[in-house]
């Protein structure tokens, strides 16, 4: 054991080339009593310098409404000014007139339609077709209380869908009604009252206690706390609570504080416009039409494979001859008596 001890100590101490060093351990030892290899910590000039913090500066903006999609919303006031290209002393009568004259009155286009035309189009359908023809074989062949009774049915139906399209006609009738017939609007840095239909598109308007709103807004200024009643478009059941930098839309009402706010849209481009233009122009049938609709196909339907039926047996399989055309002749033509 000496001289192993010894020639292990000669090794290390000799003056060869190659100098072993012992690997370096940790001196912390596991349960199982063996030395665990010192960990590599990587240096300081290994590691990956942190990227440089960015001064970025978020504009404040006013919280979005409720959501109605309109661009003004997430805009800022200053925003809206300069794409209005107003200021809040107000436009100046001359470049009022000009913008009047080129995006139109501050109304709601109608469209009006003969009554007369609307009720006939209520009979040009796949019942009213099947139930005509009834009425026109009906007359030929002199049963005159089934004629009767098909026509009374045929006015009935042209009837109720007349009256389902009058109750559309006068809601867009009350939307316009409840718009105001004037508005406080500033021109030339002074306060007027003007044709509410004369409103145009940058005008700076004041609204009170009271007051219909006659075009969509963004608010730059109020007095006290502001309540705004918009049930007629969304349906809510109390006032909604308005702030500086809020949108506001044409048909609601003041129902307390007072407004000054920049106006941003107006006639059919207002969110009450899109709305009544949409109750206008929707093509969309109701429920009780599509009944209709698919009782028509379905009786036109039923009476064509019957009738072919009726005409595969008599002819094919009784082989009848066809008296209903001669019967049709004999009614038409005139009688003649014998001498």
């Amino acid at each position: 054991m000496s001289n192993l001890k010894d020639s292990q100590g000669s090794a290390y101490s000799s003056g060869s080339e190659v100098e072993m060093e012992p690997p370096k351990v940790n001196q912390d030892t596991s349960k199982s009593g063996l030395l665990k290899p010192e960990a590599v910590v990587p240096t300081e000039t290994e590691r990956p310098a942190p990227a440089p913090a960015k001064n970025v500066q978020i504009e404040e903006r006013p919280a979005p409404g409720h959501g109605y999609g309109t661009e003004e919303e997430s805009m800022t006031t200053d925003e809206v000014m300069r794409k209005l290209n107003t200021v809040r002393e107000g436009l100046t009568k001359e470049e009022a007139a000009r913008r009047l004259a080129e995006t139109g009155p501050n109304q709601i286009e109608e469209h009006k339609t003969s009554a007369i035309l609307a009720y006939l189009l209520f009979m040009w359908n796949p019942l009213s077709w099947a139930m005509e023809v009834a009425a026109i074989i009906s007359i030929i062949l002199g049963d005159y209380v089934d004629f009767g009774l098909i026509i009374a049915l045929l006015i009935l139906n042209a009837t109720i869908g007349f009256y389902e399209e009058h109750n559309a006609a006068n809601a867009i009738a009350e939307l316009k009604a409840s718009l105001g017939l004037k508005a406080d609007v500033k021109r030339d840095g002074e306060w007027q009252f003007v044709e509410a239909k004369d409103v145009v598109y940058g005008d700076v308007t004041r609204l009170k206690l009271g007051d219909v709103i006659n075009a969509d807004g963004k608010i730059f200024k109020i007095s006290g706390s502001v309540k705004i009643d918009q049930a007629a478009l969304t349906g809510e059941s109390f006032p909604v609570n308005k702030k500086e930098g809020d949108v506001v839309f044409s048909g609601s009402t003041v129902k307390q504080g007072d407004i000054e706010m920049f106006v941003t849209k107006t006639g059919s481009n207002t969110f009450y416009g899109k709305a009544a233009k949409l109750i206008e122009e929707s093509e969309e049938e109701g429920h009780f039409q599509k009944v209709l609709r698919s009782i028509g196909f379905f009786c036109i339907s039923f009476i064509i494979v019957f009738v072919f039926i009726e005409l595969m047996v008599d002819f094919v399989g009784r082989k009848k001859p066809c008296t209903g055309v001669h019967e049709i002749r004999r009614v038409l033509s005139p009688s003649t008596s014998s001498p």
